[in-house]
């Protein structure tokens, strides 16, 4: 259900299929990341729980990445400053969008979890106006349940256990 929406309507359907128009903007350790961008909302993707053994999974996106914060869903380590998150639970394959203080929204967004990990988000809502130039992503592969290390992400990282300001990709907003 989308909030306060006008005329535009989004540009994907959010099944837990992933959408062909996606960009791959990112790989590493079995992990990949998409994205596009239509003006208004952004739609971002990556393998489903299912793709990976026992591995919770984060789609971190950061306007700033500076400084570092808690890993999200009380994991451990940390991750480069998150505005928003989209996790998905192995345990029971529960997804949702969350943000920086891990409250679930539900106002302009969209999730669902099958074969990807599919999230869709009104910007404006969440980032404001006028929007920044671009935005910074990564996904995480977190060992379940709370306290799991980073077993997996994109971009591919350090090894070092967190997801750096480095380990993020940057998304230009263009329409």
């Amino acid at each position: 259900v989308w909030i306060g929406e006008e005329s535009s309507s989004p540009s994907h359907t959010i099944d837990g299929a992933l959408d062909t128009t996606a960009t791959l903007i990112a790989e590493g350790d079995g992990i990949h990341l998409y994205a596009e961008w239509d003006g208004t909302y952004l739609y971002v993707a990556a393998e489903g729980v299912g793709a990976t053994s026992s591995l919770d999974h984060s789609i971190l996106l950061g306007v700033e990445l500076a400084p570092s914060a808690s890993a999200p869903w009380a994991k451990a380590g940390t991750v480069a400053s998150r505005k928003l998150f989209l996790g998905n639970e192995d345990s029971n394959n529960w997804c949702g969008w969350f943000n920086e203080s891990e409250g679930v929204v539900t106002g302009d967004v969209q999730s669902a979890s099958g074969a990807y990990l599919e999230g869709l988000v009104k910007l404006e809502t969440y980032l404001g106006s006028p929007l920044p130039a671009g935005v910074y992503l990564a996904v995480g592969g977190y060992d379940s349940p709370d306290g799991g290390s980073l077993a997996a992400q994109a971009p591919a990282g350090n090894d070092d256990g967190n997801v750096d300001a480095a380990e993020y990709v940057y998304f230009p907003l263009t329409a």
